[in-house]
């Protein structure tokens, strides 16, 4: 997380959901969000300060039922380099401060509310840099042949003759039941192959340069 990220919330106030129609009903009304009138419930963040490596708070304008202040937004996310992982965001906030004055019959409310933000997450293909996944497109004639999640690639160097072999392959076979060399017999006109733009981080490229500069050793 940087200095200049930003985060956006937009929530449908209608949306609210306590399991009980009478108390839906209240917190719709012109008393509470007042969802007619104001339908969304945002957060739009102005500074993002990182705590440590796993706790951002952001500071932001929050609005409701048209009434936007200040307020602060807390995440922690945990499972970083698992493949899975939660992001917890948690604010507090007094709301006769956005004119939510009144109360509800045989309903104790608190002044002060609390908002929790809890989001799971699992990595279907890896992120980018080398030896990550991503995802592969077979097109023949131009048209999509098949379309595959690979969860990972090979992290490493390859020379001219183990990468792309068009007629005859050397060295490993697409299936150890071939014998090598084994030859295509057929006709292929063009072979066009398209990387997309390349997302290094930092990091990626000083291990890519390290593998260049052994490779030359």
């Amino acid at each position: 997380m940087n200095a200049q990220s930003v985060l956006d919330i937009k929530i449908q106030a209608a949306s609210v959901n306590t399991g009980s129609g009478m108390k839906d009903a209240k917190l719709k009304g012109k008393d509470f969000f007042n969802v007619q009138q104001d339908p969304l419930i945002t957060f739009h963040s102005t500074k993002v300060v990182e705590i440590n490596g796993d706790m951002t708070e952001f500071d932001g304008d929050f609005t409701i039922r048209g009434v936007t202040k200040p307020e602060k937004l807390t995440f922690t996310v945990t499972g970083k380099g698992t493949g899975s992982g939660e992001i917890k965001g948690t604010m507090a906030f007094d709301r006769k401060d956005y004119g939510m004055n009144k109360g509800i019959p045989f309903v104790t409310i608190a002044d002060r509310v609390e908002v929790i933000v809890d989001l799971k997450g699992k990595r279907v293909s890896g992120p980018p840099g080398p030896g990550k996944g991503g995802t592969g497109v077979l097109s023949v004639d131009g048209k999509e042949v098949v379309r595959k999640t690979m969860p990972h690639t090979v992290p490493a160097i390859m020379t001219m003759d183990e990468t792309f072999d068009v007629g005859v392959d050397t060295r490993t076979p697409v299936d150890f039941t071939y014998e090598v060399p084994f030859r295509f017999t057929g006709t292929i006109d063009k072979l066009t192959f398209k990387l997309g733009p390349r997302q290094w981080s930092e990091g990626d490229r000083r291990t890519v340069e390290e593998m260049l500069a052994r490779a030359h050793d």
